[in-house]
């Protein structure tokens, strides 16, 4: 069975909170207990973002690959 985790999404507030913060540790974290709990794909999203704030997408999947550097990622975002 391959796992994928969902929690980095704007539901989580935890996640939101990061987001408009742009605190990457946050992020990080639940990265590594998502991976730590048999996450082989982690799915980021990080909701609607502005024009002017659509680099964060790049902050969150270095954290994530810091967090998690052998879960693969999954992009939920309509930005590429």
């Amino acid at each position: 069975m391959i796992i994928a985790a969902d929690n980095i999404n704007p539901m989580n507030p935890a996640v939101a909170d990061a987001v408009a913060r742009d605190c990457a540790d946050a992020v990080r974290d639940i990265a590594a207990r998502c991976a730590a709990a048999g996450a082989a794909w982690i799915d980021i999203n990080p909701g609607y973002l502005s024009a002017s704030r659509r680099g964060r997408m790049a902050t969150l999947v270095r954290a994530v690959r810091q967090g998690a550097p052998g879960a693969r990622i999954i992009l939920d975002s309509p930005y590429p």
